[in-house]
């Protein structure tokens, strides 16, 4: 039953180790304290729309690694 609740959206939960970033958290906060209202996902379908949108005009994150 659960397998059919997650199919059609009922069941939304996160994956095991995913973790909000700090632009997450700080939305979450401002949408909390603006009182809008908004659902989880709309809050994740902002956040990354807006971090796409960044992403576009300054390139790709690159995480430089260190050995």
């Amino acid at each position: 039953m659960d397998m059919l609740k997650n199919l059609v959206g009922g069941n939304k939960q996160k994956k095991e180790g995913q973790q909000d970033d700090y632009v997450d958290k700080a939305f979450g906060i401002a949408n909390k304290k603006g009182g809008f209202g908004l659902s989880r996902d709309a809050q994740e379908k902002i956040t990354d729309g807006a971090r796409s949108a960044v992403e576009k005009i300054t390139g790709p994150l690159q995480y430089i690694h260190s050995i």
